[in-house]
């Protein structure tokens, strides 16, 4: 297993540029997801990573061996990176077997025939496939081809296991359960893994540390709950979910010795504290988010210490677990999430409450 440095590199096409100066440090060992929408940069910067595409500048250091330095020239190829990777289409040669797929790597390295053996029903066993080895690639499953295609990056042993999108194809279900059986074998394998996914929820469940990026650049850098509940600004916090914004009164300022602050706050009618993780100066006003999660619906007359609003109900969307629904306020639309029990209809005037210790005060960009 490997640890991965990435230095200001940037990839361009024409005068397109796709990865501006990304800087990363991939710990050995970690499961990292680089995430964000179509045309972020983040295939383009595993492809590099890979040795599929070449950096316009910057570096690419693998354990001890700089793999690529565009100052210098210095550009190894795919074949010595010694990095597994799994394509979005699984990329499974359908004139093979499943032993034959998972052992090309082998063949193609000269690697004796008995140790090929040896190794490919390690890596099926370890992919649960050994009993399907004599299958013929055309007759697999989606799931099943997913399977050969792990099996085949893992049997080499690489320092780096690369992930392109490998769940976009699957249905709803089984997407679900093999993003478990992901995060279960990179566990218990311990390799570094570099993931790239366009879905959030995908990211949160199996990342130790997510990279959100946009037009060739990091927005935020963190682990899955940090992101979500202490995104770095208004870009990120809107990346997942529908979070409501609100504007408070700040009346004092406390540095922590976490680093952040603790601010007095007032505003919908409540005062408190919440946190920030920069001083936003006292006497002005900060942005603050609540997510739909933070809100509650109040009993006509509840007395509530923190912030509330009364409004009418604009939307409401069944989801099985939840309902989101849309609260006109007349100042503000609210997002706020309901049980699945709670009776709710369009045009119901309802009262809604929010703690201020809930709120996260966030920057504009």
């Amino acid at each position: 297993m490997a640890n991965v440095v990435i230095e200001n590199l940037s990839r361009d096409f024409g005068s397109f540029r796709a990865v501006d100066s990304l800087n990363l440090n991939i710990e050995s060992g970690r499961f990292v997801t680089l995430l964000g929408p179509s045309g972020c940069g983040k295939t383009t910067t595993l492809r590099m990573l890979a040795g599929l595409v070449k950096n316009t500048e910057g570096r690419i250091t693998i354990g001890d061996t700089v793999v690529s330095d565009a100052s210098r020239g210095l550009f190894v190829p795919p074949e010595g990176r010694n990095l597994g990777m799994v394509f979005q289409s699984y990329a499974i040669w359908p004139h093979m077997t499943v032993f034959e797929n998972v052992a090309y790597p082998l063949s193609i390295r000269r690697v004796p025939k008995a140790t090929i053996r040896e190794k490919v029903a390690a890596a099926l066993e370890i992919v649960e496939m050994g009993h399907l080895a004599n299958r013929p690639a055309p007759d697999l499953s989606g799931g099943q081809q997913q399977r050969v295609a792990i099996a085949r990056a893992l049997v080499f042993e690489p320092r780096v296991l690369l992930l392109d999108e490998p769940l976009s194809n699957l249905d709803a279900r089984l997407r679900l359960q093999m993003g478990d059986e992901f995060r279960v074998l990179q566990q218990r394998l311990g390799i570094t893994t570099v993931y790239v996914t366009h879905d959030q929820s995908e990211a949160m469940a199996l990342s130790d540390d997510v990279v959100l990026m946009n037009s060739g650049r990091i927005l935020q850098n963190s682990a899955p709950r940090e992101m979500y509940l202490q995104p770095k600004s208004r870009d990120v916090a809107t990346f997942f979910g529908a979070p409501n914004f609100i504007e408070l009164t700040v009346q004092k300022a406390t540095p922590r010795p976490e680093g952040d602050f603790t601010l007095d706050v007032a505003g919908a009618g409540g005062r408190g504290h919440c946190l920030s993780a920069f001083d936003p100066g006292e006497g002005g006003t900060v942005t603050v988010m609540l997510r739909p999660e933070n809100f509650e619906i109040l009993v006509p007359g509840e007395e509530t210490q923190g912030m509330a609003w009364e409004g009418v109900v604009k939307s409401v969307t069944f989801r099985g677990q939840t309902q989101t629904v849309v609260v006109d306020t007349g100042a503000m639309e609210l997002n706020i999430e309901a049980g699945p029990l709670v009776e709710l209809n369009v045009g119901d005037q309802i009262h809604v409450g929010a703690a201020l210790s809930a709120a996260w005060a966030v920057r504009d960009a």
